[in-house]
């Protein structure tokens, strides 16, 4: 009785004959995402003796002497192509995703149909401008000024996975998933070292986004995220992290970033704070902490001392830790920390976010160098800083 794996593929062949290859390509996506099923639970040769037949896959061995991509049948190519590229892109997708990478989580996503360097438009606030207006007066008018940001040409990114003759009559599917997560996570690797590097503004990219970086580019200036003077201060020197005091001189650094058109203080929620792994227990102990003592005198050994207990004054103030094991490299150092509302500094402008296409039947790579798939994976997006005023970074 054939296995299970070549039961599974021959349900996939027939799934496309009844209800066509996109549905069916739908719904194996929906279950490898669901994790009903898992890419490793498919054999590549077993998909293509489904899909093209035994004689087929005899015929990709070297010695048969007889296999050309011209005899393949157009249909049941295309089928077991879109059908083997939904397999491998949802394991490319695993590694692109990896738990690691934090900071692309946490970054929104903005959709733009514009390729080259987008102005995203806004408008100043009003302030304060309620007056009082006495009985029969006309109300005062108030206007806005123009306010708008910039952000970096959409850059394209990609890889093809290739599938040889050898990996398939071989069935060498483990190699193959092997390999097209390791591409998914260089992707995601790539991604996770961009975003972090928008967030402290540091490395290549902190150039103007007319450079292609991801720098604040406010009404046609480029700034660096991080001011000791105006147009905004978001240093805090001196402030290792050490215990809730360091957070509050934080807290109190964003109390003086005020709205450039208003001059009032801008609301700023800033609940995450960033550090680097060798400051990642210190943060917890400081943020979980059930009390503080506080000794009046010292340690004198005589005299009337006070004890005085307290609850953490960061308790229930909703702080959450961020941290990545790429923070400190990418930062060159090891003792700065952020406190910082993060999805307000950064956000990833994308034209279209990590896609699959396969190549058609009778690909020229197919007699030239023996290539019978090629899954190719593709990105285009820009990380771009949208306001600094949002993060205050802490130096020792």
């Amino acid at each position: 009785m054939p296995g299970t794996r070549l039961l599974n593929c021959r349900e996939l062949k027939r799934q496309c004959e009844l209800n066509g290859t996109s549905a069916t390509v739908e719904h194996l996506s929906e279950a490898l995402a669901a994790k009903h099923i898992r890419p490793d639970d498919f054999s590549l040769r077993d998909l293509a003796e489904a899909f093209m037949g035994v004689e087929w896959v005899n015929s990709l061995h070297p010695k048969a002497g007889k296999w050309s991509a011209a005899l393949t049948e157009a249909v049941a190519y295309s089928d077991m192509s879109n059908i083997t590229g939904q397999i491998i892109f949802s394991k490319i997708n695993e590694g692109y995703e990896d738990p690691a990478f934090v900071f692309q989580k946490e970054i929104p996503v903005v959709q733009s149909d514009i390729q080259d360097m987008e102005k995203i438009p806004g408008m100043s606030r009003i302030g304060d401008e309620a007056s009082v207006v006495l009985e029969g007066n006309a109300y005062p008018y108030v206007g806005f000024s123009e306010d708008y940001i910039e952000v970096a040409a959409k850059q394209k990114r990609g890889m093809i996975v290739q599938l040889t003759k050898e990996l398939i009559f071989g069935d060498r599917t483990g190699l193959v998933l092997k390999r097209a997560k390791d591409a998914g996570y260089q992707a995601g690797l790539n991604l996770e070292k961009r975003c972090i590097d928008a967030f402290i503004d540091e490395n290549g990219g902190a150039v103007s986004a007319a450079l292609g970086g991801h720098r604040y580019h406010w009404k046609g200036t480029s700034y660096a995220s991080f001011q000791a003077s105006t147009p905004w201060v978001n240093v805090q020197t001196s402030n290792a992290l050490v215990d809730w005091s360091d957070v509050e001189a934080a807290l109190l650094r964003f109390a003086g970033i005020t709205d450039p058109y208003t001059g009032e203080p801008i609301n700023v929620m800033a609940r995450d704070i960033v550090v680097t792994p060798q400051n990642m227990m210190t943060a917890r102990r400081v943020l979980e902490a059930t009390e503080i003592r506080t000794h009046a005198g010292g340690y004198a050994t005589s005299g009337n001392l006070m004890d005085t207990s307290s609850i953490n004054p960061l308790a229930g103030m909703g702080f959450r830790v961020i941290s990545s094991q790429l923070l400190a490299a990418r930062a060159a150092t090891d003792t700065d920390w952020w406190l910082a509302d993060v999805k307000n500094v950064v956000n990833r402008f994308v034209n279209w976010d990590i896609t699959t296409e396969e190549a058609p039947a009778n690909h020229p790579d197919a007699f030239n160098r023996d290539i019978v798939l090629q899954v190719k994976v593709t990105v285009k997006d820009a990380v771009s800083v949208v306001d600094p005023r949002y993060a205050v970074e802490n130096r020792a």
